[in-house]
């Protein structure tokens, strides 16, 4: 809602501003270089998909050896999107000709970093001989730092007001952070399964947080339109400019996982005794497939030289 709130208050401030300045000398020359700030919200959706190994504490060896055993329990599919606004800033340059009417140019933008998306999920994990049916936490969070387009430009020039479509190759740099929180309830082993006699005893463990992170860019396409109108004869124009932007998907192998563990895990066996720590039960971030794409509406103030 609030998205559509400022879409309605750009749209109001550049119509009242092409109002106000009907007196002004009139220019029907369009070409030659510009230069532009840019400022507005860009409505971003995010969807990050992977599969995550969780290591569970799954069976009792035999008297004598290490007691329990850490071993790849089960996969978890993570399926995540999220539809995040934020606010957009950057510049542009560009050149334009004109024959007639028409209007034909190139431009390019960059804008700064922006928050694009955060999602989560808590997912079931089953039970096993020693622990009870638990969950993992999963969160993939989005950023993009900077993002880019180059776009061929087509209009039309009424006076002092030029519409026009755009489009083009377009480009981010999107940093992905993703984590999985597992804790390990308490649980008694099967009736069959004992050590010395007496049952054993998997203790509540956690919780266990899995991180990541890795940088990639995306390339995709963008399109979209928009209006300018010269405010006099000094080669300022004010505008309206909305695009959508798709980037694609790429996968993310986030190399760079870290473990932190609250507590240690300790077996109880026969008579309540307590043996050495066991390897620690973790629920790890797969290679996560993220896909972006946003859509765009920004105020764009340009000096026409």
């Amino acid at each position: 809602m609030r998205y559509h709130r400022a879409i309605h208050r750009a749209l109001i401030t550049v119509v009242l501003l092409t109002l106000a300045t009907p007196a002004l000398a009139r220019d029907d020359d369009w070409g030659g270089g510009f230069i532009a700030i840019e400022g507005g919200i860009a409505a971003a959706r995010l969807r990050a998909t992977s599969t995550d190994p969780i290591l569970q504490v799954t069976n009792v060896n035999p008297a004598g050896l290490q007691p329990l055993t850490i071993v790849p329990g089960t996969n978890v599919s993570v399926n995540t999107r999220d539809d995040q606004t934020s606010l957009l800033y950057g510049v542009v340059l560009g050149f334009e000709g004109q024959a007639g009417n028409f209007v034909f140019g190139v431009e390019g933008d960059a804008h700064g970093p922006r928050d694009s998306g955060s999602s989560a999920q808590t997912l079931a994990i089953p039970a096993t001989a020693l622990s009870p049916p638990s969950t993992v936490a999963t969160t993939r969070d989005l950023r993009t730092r900077y993002d880019w387009s180059v776009r061929g430009r087509l209009g039309i020039a009424m006076g002092s007001t030029l519409i026009y479509a755009t489009g083009g190759v377009a480009s981010a740099q999107v940093r992905l952070r993703a984590s999985d929180v597992y804790t390990l309830p308490a649980g008694s082993a099967a009736p069959s399964v004992s050590n010395g006699g007496v049952g054993v005893v998997a203790p509540a463990f956690g919780p266990i947080t899995t991180s990541g992170s890795q940088t990639r860019t995306l390339t995709g396409w963008t399109a979209g339109g928009g209006i300018e109108h010269k405010l006099g004869t000094g080669g300022l124009t004010i505008g309206l400019d909305a695009r959508y932007a798709d980037y694609g998907s790429k996968t993310y192998t986030l190399p760079s996982v870290t473990t932190v563990v609250s507590g240690s895990l300790v077996f109880t066996g026969a008579e309540g005794g307590t043996g050495n720590p066991i390897p620690t039960p973790i629920a790890t971030p797969g290679p996560t497939r993220v896909s972006l794409s946003d859509v765009r509406v920004a105020v764009r103030l340009a000096w026409h030289f």
